[in-house]
């Protein structure tokens, strides 16, 4: 009994000061360790611990279809780079490597022929999408990042 109670403690613990630190419940978890009978104790962690479920439930709900919504508003619209490898998959889609390390690869069917050393712009598109080009030029392939 002990031992469970120490190993809920520590997991809410951890929960409170990862996920709710505003929410007081670290010093809700303290009253609840004060208290000195067992099963009364045992009974007041599991009361945190089933608000601390319902309250994630709802921050998932609340962020559910937001999931890609911080991350673009804090990347830039395009970036330029130069093509250090330009290879052809089996289904002749284009699969490029950027000098900054970055891996994309081709999902339309787009017939373009450039080569290393090229170089290219990616810009954001609608839905999260994405399309890449050459700074000179004008056609332009959607790409989905792979690395």
């Amino acid at each position: 009994m002990q031992k469970t109670l120490q190993a809920g403690f520590v997991c809410l613990t951890m929960l409170a000061f990862n996920v709710y630190a505003d929410t007081g419940l670290p010093e809700q978890i303290r009253g609840c360790s004060k208290i000195a009978d067992d099963s009364e104790r045992l009974k007041c962690f599991d009361a945190l611990v089933a608000g601390a479920e319902t309250r994630a439930r709802s921050n998932q709900e609340a962020r559910f279809g937001k999931e890609h919504k911080r991350v673009t508003e804090e990347a830039p619209e395009a970036i330029v780079a130069t093509i250090s490898k330009f290879q052809k998959t089996a289904h002749k889609k284009a699969y490029i490597t950027l000098d900054n390390g970055q891996v994309w690869k081709q999902s339309d069917s787009t017939q373009v022929y450039w080569k290393a050393g090229d170089s290219v712009r990616i810009e954001r598109g609608a839905l999260n999408s994405f399309f890449i080009r050459k700074t000179e030029g004008s056609r332009r392939i959607r790409v989905k990042r792979v690395k």
